[in-house]
C-alpha cells in the first residue's frame, strides 16, 4: 500500500506494527506450550541423570561431593531402576442402603505388585498391608469409613506368582484378589534391591521403612488411585498391621519356573 501510495509511510508503520503485535503473541505463546512439552518429555530418570553427579553438568565443577551426598544419589538412582510397580483392578458394585435402595459404589477388587529385576533366587520382599471393606448395607446420612483390617495374610493366601511379561519388562509378578473390594487401603512395601543382594549386601528400596502407599478407587474407572507416600508423612494403620517377608522358598515361586 505504501509502495503504490496508497497511504503515507507512519500510517504504513503503524499498521505495521498493529497487525504484528497478536502474531508475536502467538509465536509466544507456541513456544511457551514447546517448552512446557519438551520438559514434561523428560522421564524420571532422565532428570536424574541431568542432574546427579555423575552428571557432565556438574562434572565441569569438579565438585568434590561427601560420601553421604553420593551415596544418596545412588539410593535414588536403585529407586528409579527397582522401585515396586502396583496397579489396581477397579470394580463397580451395588450396595444396599438403609432406606431399601441401592448406590453404586467403586471398590478395589485386586491388586498387583511387579518386582524389576527379581527372580526367586534373589528376591526379597516386606510387604505390610490394611484395608477397609466396602460396607455390606449402606448407611446414608452417618459415616460409611468402616474400620481398617490387616489384610496381608488372606491376600496372600489368595495371590499367585508370575513372571513379568516380556513386552513388560523383567522380573516377577505378584498379584491376587480381595475377598470383597476395598474402599481404600493402605501398603508398605520394603523391597530389597537385587542388585545390591548379588553383591552380599542388602539394600532397601525407599530406604529402612520402605515405600508407602494409600490406595483407592476413585481416580478413572479401571485404574484407580495409587498415592506414594512422603518418608515423614504417618502411616498409624501400617504400624499396626503385620509384615510378612516373602522370597523364592515360599511365596516367590513363579508357576511356570517349576
Amino acid at each position: 500500500m505504501r509502495l503504490a501510495n496508497i497511504i503515507n509511510t507512519p500510517m504504513a508503520i503503524r499498521h505495521f506494527r498493529l497487525s504484528m503485535g497478536p502474531v508475536n503473541l502467538l509465536l509466544l505463546g507456541l513456544g511457551g506450550l514447546y517448552i512446557y512439552a519438551w520438559s514434561r518429555q523428560a522421564t524420571p530418570l532422565q532428570n536424574y541423570l541431568a542432574g546427579c553427579c555423575w552428571s557432565h553438568g556438574r562434572a565441569y565443577k569438579r565438585e568434590q561431593l561427601a560420601p553421604e551426598a553420593q551415596l544418596t544419589e545412588f539410593e535414588q538412582l536403585l529407586a528409579l531402576l527397582y522401585k515396586p510397580r502396583l496397579a489396581l483392578q477397579i470394580q463397580s458394585m451395588r450396595i444396599p442402603a438403609t432406606l431399601d435402595d441401592t448406590v453404586i459404589r467403586n471398590g478395589i477388587a485386586a491388586l498387583t505388585i511387579d518386582l524389576p529385576a527379581a527372580d526367586p533366587d534373589n528376591a526379597i520382599l516386606e510387604l505390610t498391608l490394611n484395608g477397609t471393606p466396602t460396607p455390606l448395607r449402606f448407611r446414608k446420612f452417618s459415616s460409611n469409613e468402616g474400620t481398617p483390617t490387616d489384610l496381608g495374610a488372606a491376600w496372600l493366601d489368595g495371590s499367585e506368582c508370575t513372571w513379568i511379561p516380556a513386552d513388560e519388562g523383567q522380573g516377577l509378578r505378584l498379584s491376587g484378589a480381595f475377598i470383597r473390594p476395598l474402599s481404600g487401603a493402605s501398603l508398605r512395601l520394603r523391597y530389597h534391591s537385587p542388585v545390591i543382594l548379588l553383591a552380599g549386601v542388602e539394600n532397601v528400596i525407599g530406604g529402612d521403612r520402605g515405600v508407602a502407599y494409600t490406595l483407592g478407587p476413585d481416580g478413572l474407572l479401571t485404574e484407580g488411585e495409587i498415592i506414594e507416600l512422603r518418608r515423614e508423612d504417618p502411616a498409624p494403620g501400617l504400624n499396626s498391621a503385620t509384615t510378612y517377608r516373602l522370597d523364592g522358598t515360599q511365596y516367590l515361586q513363579p508357576k511356570d519356573s517349576v
